[in-house]
């Protein structure tokens, strides 16, 4: 099933409802009615679906001040983090990469374990200001990182980093595998990142969201291709299904 740009399913749902035609989306206030519909949908939709394409390597944004060497911000368009790794070389002079795996700890379990080191011991830990809560947290800052949690989905948080190698915890030294916020584009060539086999799903679902968006009526041949369609979805599975799902808890970001 081949893919669809967005001036091309808005023509159709505009034939489909009898309206003008256009040539470009900007034509009629009805086309970019049916297009916000199409993106509105779009996104309904990716809600509670993970489409492989929307997973890439990323890595996570330093904040390069040496006062909180072990925060770190997550990229803006991350959506929901499956693992992170980071480079985790035991002295300046290591030249293999030694990325390894960071497990997360949940928030609660975190504070515990950092509430519980020894803050007067400053050749072991040192303290910062977490940006966000203005609350101080310890750090360990003669070991590489092998904890991280998040209190607001925005900054994340590391146990530690070796001070012998850097002042800080480096972005070129992460590795995060994440679902990413696709962005969708009021274009005529624009071409919603989706699956091939999801396209007719898509077009079906706007077309009738647009029937009653546009001309205050249902669309119940429209309405039952949907639900035909997003049954037989339910009924596939990508090729990495069969596989274990990662030992950690994955990290919503919404």
């Amino acid at each position: 099933m081949p893919t669809r740009t967005l001036l091309d399913m808005t023509q159709d749902i505009l034939r489909s409802m009898k309206l003008d035609d256009v040539n470009t989306l900007t034509d009629s206030s009805e086309a970019l009615l049916v297009a916000n519909t199409i993106k509105n949908t779009y996104y309904d939709l990716l809600s509670n679906r993970n489409i492989p394409e929307h997973f890439e390597l990323d890595q996570l944004t330093a904040l390069g001040d040496s006062s909180t060497p072990t925060i770190m911000q997550f990229p803006s368009d991350v959506e929901r983090v499956e693992w992170i790794k980071y480079d985790k070389r035991q002295s300046v002079t290591d030249t293999q990469l030694r990325f390894e795996d960071v497990k997360y700890k949940d928030p609660t379990a975190f504070i515990r374990m950092v509430n519980g080191w020894d803050s007067t011991d400053t050749t072991n830990y040192g303290t910062q200001v977490d940006p966000k809560s203005g609350l101080t947290l310890i750090y360990r800052k003669l070991n590489n990182p092998e904890w991280w949690t998040t209190f607001d989905d925005d900054y994340v948080i590391f146990d530690g980093f070796d001070s012998g190698i850097d002042s800080s915890l480096q972005a070129s030294k992460t590795q995060v595998y994440a679902k990413l916020d696709p962005t969708f584009t009021i274009s005529d060539t624009f071409t919603p990142d989706l699956d091939a086999n999801l396209f007719p799903l898509l077009f079906n679902v706007s077309k009738s969201a647009a029937s009653i968006e546009v001309k205050k009526e249902q669309n119940p041949v429209a309405g039952q291709a949907a639900r035909s369609q997003l049954i037989a979805g339910q009924s596939k599975r990508h090729k990495t299904s069969g596989l274990n799902s990662p030992t950690r808890p994955n990290f919503g970001r919404k």
